[in-house]
């Protein structure tokens, strides 16, 4: 019922029809893990967020898919929110258009006049004058000495009630920093797309999707499928942190799940 709840939030966000709100979870627990991924390359969750949607969620403690990177060539973030004001980013990441992903006042707090935007065209066009550079999967470039490459990020079929319509062209992210590939795979369910990726050091994937992202064990499986040095799981909610045991427990040993919250 609590995920049926969520998938609806989450269509009248996407419409605009539901206030929404996401602050720093008061439920006790360790701060955020800060990972050396290498002596360069230093990677951070938010961690938990509480999100409130009036009438559909009630202060459910949610971990995110905001992710800040330090690496040689700047201070990246993907998809921040619930942020801590600190030194500005070089360059923003903006996966798709929710308010879970997009937090306008984050990126307002994490920005200066050097600061660039990489996002998809459901999000350009809320950005008004802030300086961003509009993508579609399939995307190749850099943007202030950061290399990136788009891919597609949504749901398999498409109902009227898909969650991440594949229309909208949302996308995830393989960021070249440091000299580690990482991928921000976004809101998604599994796709082919994802197994032509290669060399990929770094996965971060949401787990324990029901109708709005891929399964625990679709992620497993895509991880194993990879076989990067780090898996990271992102986006689902700590009453069902089992999803984390069973996401541990079916990916390849040799690689390293780390665990943000």
């Amino acid at each position: 019922m609590a995920s049926h709840r969520a998938f609806l939030a989450l269509l009248l966000m996407a419409q605009g029809c539901a206030f929404f709100s996401a602050v720093r979870s008061e439920t006790p627990m360790a701060p955020p893990q800060r990972v050396s991924l290498s002596d360069a390359v230093w990677l951070e969750s938010t961690g938990v967020v509480t999100l409130d949607v009036i009438l559909l969620i009630d202060h459910q403690d949610f971990v995110t898919a905001s992710i800040q990177i330090d690496a040689p060539e700047g201070r990246v973030f993907i998809d921040p929110l619930c942020v801590e004001k600190g030194a500005p980013a070089d360059v923003i990441f903006i996966t798709h258009g929710h308010q879970d992903h997009l937090s306008l006042d984050d990126i307002d707090l994490l920005s200066d006049a050097e600061t660039m935007i990489v996002a998809p065209k459901t999000v350009a066009r809320k950005l008004g004058e802030r300086s961003h550079v509009q993508v579609a999967p399939g995307y190749a470039a850099e943007v202030k000495g950061v290399h990136y490459e788009t891919i597609p990020a949504h749901n398999l079929g498409g109902g009227l009630l898909t969650a991440h319509s594949k229309r909208d062209e949302n996308v995830g992210y393989v960021l070249e920093l440091g000299g580690l590939r990482i991928l921000h795979a976004g809101d998604t369910d599994r796709l082919l797309t994802h197994d032509a990726l290669q060399d990929i050091d770094v996965v971060l994937l949401p787990i324990d999707g029901d109708d709005l992202t891929m399964s625990t064990e679709d992620a497993a499986d895509l991880v194993n499928a990879l076989q990067p040095r780090w898996a990271i799981p992102l986006h689902y909610a700590l009453e069902r942190d089992e999803a984390v045991e069973t996401f541990q427990r079916l990916v390849d040993p040799e690689i390293q799940v780390v665990v943000l919250q």
